[in-house]
């Protein structure tokens, strides 16, 4: 009678093989004689993968012969520090099997699951897959050369001879993650959780649903005349002739201000900014901000909301598409761009000020140098933090403070987040709530009552100077 744990394994290993793109580590080859004698020999033999491979070099995923399990398994629980040969004594010796991480065996797993293929399959292209593509995760460098905080960030890096350079995350939906909403403020009503998940998913927008429609294109058209709303939100997300997008640009400004007053700084924002020239300004100033060998520098920045897509083209075809399908990031930079040329250079020059551009997407994709305040400022919160507790710089546990930044930097990037997703769906509900529907009549008593959630139930803040 075999032994059904054993049966199970047998079973599992084989399916792995033949259905998920596996293959088995080849069997351990007897080293060679001599180096010299049979190098003819060996020169046809197959390239084995390196010791500790999980992956061949195909692509397929690796996996110990059944009977050799047991080494795998004993070699895994040896630590690596206690083999003392040395790189070319491993070098010779045949490859020993590794048993796979949860990890990776769940990502092929996941590719070659049959229906999550032909999942994939059937949305390619559409705009849910785009969708997803823009919240998959971004990777910055925390020192860049043209940043305005690459002294400061400079400064943070370990100083380790062999230390890697600090790289920085951000992942546009993990806010979802830590949602609880300590004052009205921060809280979504429910017509605008349901703007949020549409556009989020590239579903219709209920508001926008609700609109008049024949044969499933459009009919009520924007208070700017040009365009008929799209069931999507990509023209009131783009759409500069109502108020919409100027009240979510101020509420998220109010939202960001406090989040700098943390550490102690002096923050302004909106007319209480330094102007650059004329009565050109950014959005948020920090006073005596940044320091270098030349003293205390206050720093301005200046929020955007992009969108990733084409929403008041005038070549109408383009209207829903993306407008980097190649460089998903590509609006951010261009936001970027623009913010600089038009306020670094006068800041600089005029106020001795440094200027920084806080870029964010509408799907809640940022730009690396808002990343990097982030971090800077995650930072100043722990100092300040230990400080008040009565310790001193010099005294701080650096695995303490590694630790404490790290809460509070994901803090931070969760309070942004929520902020920049609500202010996106703000600029389309706000946006069909404040303009003239010009459409031609339309009996949908069916479609009236979702009309209701227009009225908005939250009061938009304005933004207090200090």
């Amino acid at each position: 009678m075999g032994c059904p744990p054993l049966c199970t394994l047998k079973r599992l290993h084989g399916d792995l093989l033949q259905q998920y793109d596996c293959t088995e580590q080849p069997p351990p080859q007897p080293p060679p004689p001599s180096a010299g004698g049979n190098a003819a020999a060996n020169a046809g033999a197959r390239p084995q993968p390196p010791a500790g491979s999980q992956d061949n070099s195909n692509g397929k995923l690796l996996l110990p012969q059944l009977d050799r399990l047991h080494l795998a398994f004993k070699r895994r629980q040896v630590s690596p520090s206690a083999s003392s040969s040395s790189q070319d004594q491993q070098a010779q010796q045949p490859p020993k099997p590794v048993i796979p991480t949860q990890k990776r065996v769940t990502e092929q797993l996941t590719k070659h699951w049959a229906p999550f293929k032909a999942l994939r399959q059937r949305y390619a292209g559409t705009r849910f897959e785009e969708q997803r593509q823009l919240h998959l995760p971004q990777k910055h460098k925390a020192t860049v050369q043209g940043s305005a905080l690459r002294v400061e960030m400079l400064n943070l890096e370990e100083q380790a001879d062999n230390a890697k350079a600090r790289d920085l995350f951000w992942k546009p939906m993990a806010w979802l993650g830590a949602i609880r909403p300590t004052t009205a403020n921060d809280a979504f009503d429910p017509a605008l959780w349901e703007t949020f998940v549409s556009t989020t998913l590239g579903l219709e927008v209920p508001t926008l649903a609700a609109l008049p429609r024949l044969h499933n294109s459009p009919l009520a058209k924007c208070g700017c005349k040009k365009f008929c709303m799209d069931f999507h939100g990509d023209h009131t997300s783009t759409c500069t002739a109502h108020s919409g997008a100027t009240k979510a640009h101020d509420w998220m400004v109010s939202v960001l201000g406090p989040l700098f007053r943390t550490a102690g700084h002096t923050v302004r924002t909106q007319h209480g900014v330094t102007a650059s020239a004329g009565q050109r300004r950014g959005d948020i100033e920090v006073r005596n901000y940044l320091r270098d060998q030349a003293g205390s520098r206050s720093l301005v920045f200046d929020l955007s909301i992009a969108h990733d897509r084409f929403g008041s083209s005038s070549h109408v075809q383009q209207n829903g598409l993306l407008t980097h399908p190649q460089d998903i990031d590509a609006p951010l930079h261009i936001a970027a761009q623009r913010k600089i040329a038009a306020y670094q250079q006068q800041y600089a020059d005029n106020q001795n000020i440094s200027f920084l551009p806080a870029i964010v997407s509408t799907s809640t994709r940022m730009h690396g140098e808002f990343l990097r305040l982030l971090f800077l400022q995650a930072h100043r919160e722990t100092e300040a933090h230990f400080i008040a507790t009565g310790m001193s710089s010099q005294n701080i546990n650096p695995e303490a403070l590694r630790f404490k930044r790290a809460a509070f930097y994901n803090g931070l990037k969760s309070k942004v987040g929520l902020a920049a997703a609500k202010a996106a769906a703000l600029r389309i509900n706000l946006n069909v709530q404040g303009c003239s529907i010009v459409a031609p009549p339309m009996h949908a008593p069916s479609r009236t009552p979702l009309l209701l959630p227009l009225l908005l139930s939250h009061n938009l803040p304005t933004p207090r100077v200090r």
